[in-house]
């Protein structure tokens, strides 16, 4: 047996169930990245579990913030929350780092409700810990999740001048993930202020990094983006596959979500191009899902009803 053979036996059998839990915590981590979210949550829970058993309460933390993450990709909102709220129970003060990544998690949750302010409150009292605690790398995922808040807010001078920070912070850095994601926004911004020369110049940057990195949640969102690029110059035939493309990835990751809005974009497309049968299924989908979200039900009634009146003119 080699030296380093030995040498890892002798420190697995020291520590079983450490080890068996780091194996599920890096095997969960690839799932999440590649899209695989069930196997994800079947991982971090049985990550939980085993430090559970032997109370591991830093591993634990980190169990159901896995767990909370991979919830809110999903869609699964209130599963998510329960999760960061035990890991805020268990950690409490004795690692601010924890409760400060539980704080910016939540905050997205909140984002994703549409409750803008209540999201910002918990942003900043992230950033204030990060702040103190000189964690740069926290700092600029806060940054970045508020500079979305405020493009979703139409705050879009704010959101530019958050992002331009951002982006020099990563390219300096070798994080390809979050530099994807920092494109991505900085495209959808633009987008929205009617840039959309700029809009596709960051989106196919992110394009590439994402191919790269293999994120599906970040492809399919950027798919979708892609296609209202198309839909907002109407091109609704090329939007239209975008938008397929964006709902064939969400579902099949079980992103429901980012499924929805999809599915929304592509029957507005369908609408645009007079298949209005093709457009109410999409809708109805969109109706029978179990999504949290009220503005995502309440557009989605808008569109059906205005499809429903045009049959009937």
């Amino acid at each position: 047996m080699t030296t380093a053979r030995k040498a890892f036996w002798e420190k697995f059998y020291q520590n079983p169930h450490g080890h068996v839990s780091d194996v599920y915590e890096k095997r969960g981590e690839v799932h999440r990245l590649i899209g695989k979210y069930d196997k994800a949550l079947f991982d971090f829970k049985f990550m939980r579990s085993i430090n559970q058993k032997v109370t591991n309460e830093k591993k634990e933390v980190d169990a159901l913030i896995a767990i909370g993450i991979v919830q809110t990709t999903k869609g699964k909102y209130d599963e998510a929350e329960r999760n960061f709220t035990a890991a805020l129970k268990i950690t409490k003060i004795n690692n601010l780092e924890k409760v400060a990544t539980c704080y910016r998690h939540m905050g997205k949750i909140l984002q994703l409700k549409e409750k803008y302010n209540e999201a910002l409150d918990l942003y900043n009292k992230a950033l204030k810990i990060y702040d103190n605690l000189n964690n740069e790398h926290g700092k600029h995922l806060v940054l970045e999740y508020m500079a979305s808040n405020y493009r979703l807010e139409k705050k879009y001078t704010e959101a530019l001048s958050v992002f331009g920070q951002l982006l020099e912070f990563y390219q300096k850095g070798s994080n390809k993930v979050r530099l994807s994601h920092a494109y991505q926004e900085y495209g959808n911004i633009y987008r929205k202020i009617g840039n959309k020369d700029k809009a596709t110049e960051y989106y196919n940057r992110a394009y590439f990094l994402i191919k790269e990195t293999g994120a599906q949640d970040a492809m399919a969102h950027l798919l979708c983006n892609m296609g209202l690029i198309d839909f907002e110059e109407n091109k609704f035939i090329s939007a239209k596959e975008y938008f397929k493309q964006s709902v064939k990835l969400a579902e099949k990751c079980g992103m429901i979500y980012i499924m929805a809005v999809s599915l929304l974009n592509l029957s507005d497309a369908y609408n645009k191009l007079n298949e209005k049968s093709m457009a109410k299924i999409c809708i109805e989908r969109v109706l029978s899902m179990d999504i949290k979200i009220e503005g995502i039900k309440q557009e989605a009634q808008r569109v059906l009803n205005e499809i429903n009146s045009n049959e009937g003119r």
